[in-house]
């Protein structure tokens, strides 16, 4: 019997963070500013060699943004993820200021 590779488990930020980001572009074409500075954090954590090719750029599809940001979510540090919740709600630093000790 083949074992097949562990898929990655989200954490309750990450997890939370996911939900907001597929929240914000269903029903969308394109996703809004915030959405992709937010996942160009996440990607430029999860892969700094590739940053600049991975960073979303204005008029990408919103499909290709999610699919970015659900890839980029279990590499990324813990930092990242709490400053990419910040981008999308600044309000949101009291919530996930614990993350970046």
């Amino acid at each position: 019997m083949e074992s097949r590779p562990a898929r990655p488990v989200l954490d309750a930020a990450r997890f939370r963070l996911a939900s907001r980001v597929a929240a914000r572009l269903v029903g969308q074409a394109h996703a809004d500013d915030a959405t992709l500075e937010a996942v160009a954090i996440l990607t430029a954590d999860a892969d700094p060699a590739r940053a600049s090719r991975l960073r979303p750029r204005a008029g990408e599809p919103a499909p290709l943004v999610e699919r970015l940001a659900m890839w980029a979510l279990p590499r990324a540090t813990d930092t990242a993820v709490a400053r990419a919740h910040e981008v999308l709600d600044p309000n949101l630093h009291a919530i996930t200021g614990h993350l970046v000790r």
